[in-house]
């Protein structure tokens, strides 16, 4: 039985309108200083580079930022994902034997 992602995480990253201004960013784009460093326009989403995440420009030109994450199940083991794969493809699987479940699990 595969079990894909069970949990993801994800945080956001609040628009600094000062710095906005120092570095005339244009009302239709969001500015990340972080992953990215650089601009992406509003309702875009880019795969941050050597990461299983992608970060999300909103409307309010705040920025989401998706990651993955897996529950694991006694009895299963993780795959590793790929972070050369896009959003969701790259993130870990999990694999369970049926027969040596049980309800014990864990979150990493």
């Amino acid at each position: 039985m595969l079990w894909p992602h069970v949990f993801c995480w994800v945080s956001i990253i609040r628009r600094n309108d000062t710095e906005r201004a120092l570095l005339n960013i244009p009302d239709d784009k969001c500015y990340d200083p972080y992953h990215l460093k650089g601009t992406i326009p509003i309702g875009e989403r880019k795969q941050i580079p050597n990461r299983c995440a992608i970060v999300i420009c909103g409307a309010d030109l705040n920025m989401r930022v998706h990651g993955c994450g897996v529950k694991i199940v006694k009895g299963c083991q993780v795959v590793p994902g790929d972070p050369s794969l896009p959003h969701p493809t790259c993130c870990h699987k999990v694999i369970c034997d049926e027969n040596k479940t049980n309800n014990s699990s864990e979150t990493l």
